[in-house]
C-alpha cells in the first residue's frame, strides 16, 4: 500500500450520520485498531458538525456529546470541524454570540 518510501496515502472513511456504527458496537474501533497494528497507519478522527447545530443550546449540547462519545469510544486523536458556515446567516438571529 505504501509508496517507495513506505509512506501511505491519505484514506478517508466517511460515516455520514451513522453514529450507530461506533456508539452501539466496537466493530469500527476494532477495524481502526487493526489498521494501526497491521499497517502501521496513523489515524485521526474528524467529527464534522453542521454549524446550524450550534444555533440552539440543546442541539449544540447533543453535538458536543456525540463528539465526546467519538473521542472516548474510538480512542484516537480528534478534530471537531464546523461545516456549512456559509449558511450561518440564515440562523444568525438564534446565535447568542
Amino acid at each position: 500500500l505504501g509508496d517507495e518510501n513506505g509512506a501511505f496515502p491519505y484514506v478517508i472513511f466517511d460515516l455520514p450520520g451513522q453514529v450507530e456504527l461506533w456508539t452501539h458496537s466496537d466493530d469500527l474501533r476494532v477495524i481502526l485498531e487493526t489498521l494501526v497494528s497491521h499497517l502501521d497507519a496513523r489515524l485521526v478522527v474528524a467529527h464534522v458538525v453542521d454549524a446550524n447545530h450550534c444555533a440552539r443550546p440543546t442541539s449544540f449540547v447533543a453535538a458536543a456529546l456525540v463528539s465526546l462519545m467519538a473521542m472516548l469510544r474510538l480512542e484516537l486523536p480528534h478534530v471537531n470541524v464546523l461545516s456549512k458556515l456559509d449558511q450561518v446567516d440564515r440562523f444568525r438571529h438564534e446565535l447568542p454570540f
